[in-house]
């Protein structure tokens, strides 16, 4: 009953609302009778426009109009450039420039009672563990682009209300894009191809629990410097086997390393001619790195039941199936 008080009683406003999180999270908003505004640059991709308003970030007298006028209580921040393509941090605007606007006009509009921000596990290279919330190690410019993040939020601390960072993990599900969505359709289309014991275990989330693990920490007051949302450790060989048995279609095959590696270097190649292919030496690197983090301290104040790993696959490829039905 608590619960349900909580998000019948506070005003939700989700930036990044049109992206995949942002669209999984304002969906449960609704089925939980919050009142909910989302902004974004971006059209909704789904029947949200109900409770959308176009506002890029970057947009200070827009963005501190919207929140002036809304006067929200509770604010979950997603909005961000997430691909791996940019060359300098000037590239990521979103996850700076953005962010520091985001803070000014909370401050300055002071209806906000919490503030939740989203950063990313990748203010770590992947297989490192940081000792505490500021031990950083980025290797690709977007993970640079969050370290930068968390430092202006922090440089606010002391002027925002009650707030924490939550670094997702490796999200996936219903609305999903790269690389997972890549993943899935890999795997149905039998493509996918399994690389044996250099497969790694990894962390990852299925998008219904993120979003409950994200609303469970905006009803919390006890908070950690920073929280990873996620679900427990998986290894993508098993992950492949699941979801093709709730297909109903072949396993994955086996193939030796050194034809994954030549594929990966063919991979290499083509992306120098702009032609995509779905495998690198990046990603086939990333495929044979464990990144876990575990236990997730989130599990302890999450108010929500687990959706199961069976089910999550099962939702997915009924989403998937419906998507491609209507096209």
């Amino acid at each position: 009953m608590k619960r349900i008080k909580f998000f019948h009683e506070n005003k939700f406003l989700v930036t990044g609302s049109s992206g995949f999180i942002g669209t999984n999270l304002i969906n449960r908003l609704k089925e939980l009778g919050s009142q909910v505004l989302g902004i974004d640059k971006n059209q909704p991709i789904i029947a949200n426009l109900d409770v959308h308003e176009n506002c890029d970030l970057n947009d200070y007298h827009t963005l501190q109009k919207i929140i002036k006028g809304y006067q929200p209580t509770v604010i979950i921040h997603l909005a961000a450039r997430t691909d791996l393509e940019g060359t300098c941090l000037a590239d990521y605007k979103d996850n700076t420039e953005a962010v520091d606007n985001l803070c000014k006009a909370i401050i300055e509009v002071g209806s906000c009672k919490k503030v939740l921000f989203a950063s990313s596990m990748l203010v770590c290279v992947a297989g490192h563990v940081p000792k505490d919330s500021t031990d950083y190690c980025p290797s690709t410019i977007y993970g640079e682009s969050k370290v930068v993040t968390e430092n202006i939020i922090n440089s606010y601390a002391e002027k925002l209300p009650s707030s924490t960072i939550f670094r997702p993990t490796s999200i996936w599900g219903t609305y999903f894009k790269e690389p997972y969505r890549n993943f899935f359709d890999m795997v149905l289309a039998q493509r996918f191809i399994r690389i044996g014991s250099c497969s790694a275990s990894k962390t990852y989330g299925y998008v219904e629990n993120s979003c409950n693990q994200i609303l469970s920490l905006s009803t919390s007051e006890d908070y950690d410097d920073v929280y990873y949302i996620g679900d427990e450790a998986l290894n993508a060989n098993d992950w492949s086997l699941l979801i093709a048995s709730k297909a109903n279609i072949k396993k994955p095959i086996m193939a030796p390393f050194i034809i994954i590696k030549l594929a990966a270097l063919v991979g290499d190649l083509l992306k120098l001619l702009n032609i995509k292919f779905p495998l690198t030496t990046f990603r086939l690197n990333n495929m044979m790195t464990s990144n876990v983090y575990e236990p997730l301290p989130i599990n302890d104040i999450n108010l929500f039941d687990t959706i199961s790993l069976e089910q999550g696959v099962e939702n997915t490829i009924n989403f998937l199936n419906k998507e491609k039905s209507n096209n």
